[in-house]
């Protein structure tokens, strides 16, 4: 296993990482959502700790849902 082909299959990686983030409802993927959707192209050989390194080498990450805000006066009521 060379170096080179190591980096190729990062930089292919990398490519379908971008592709998927590019469609607009698969742009909230977090590692998990992706890594699935990796497996579904084909990525078999792919792991979690390779899929959120190339998240964070390529500033990707997924969208955090938070608790919407309540009003806490109007229930004290």
């Amino acid at each position: 296993m060379s170096l080179s082909w190591v980096r190729a299959r990062h930089e292919a990686l990398a490519r379908d990482v971008m592709t998927i983030h590019a469609h607009r409802f698969m742009a909230v993927y977090g590692y998990r959502k992706t890594l699935i959707q990796l497996r579904r192209q084909g990525w078999v050989g792919v792991g979690r700790d390779q899929v959120l390194g190339v998240m964070r080498s390529l500033g990707v990450q997924g969208v955090r849902r938070g608790r919407t805000p309540g009003d806490h006066a109007a229930r004290e009521k």
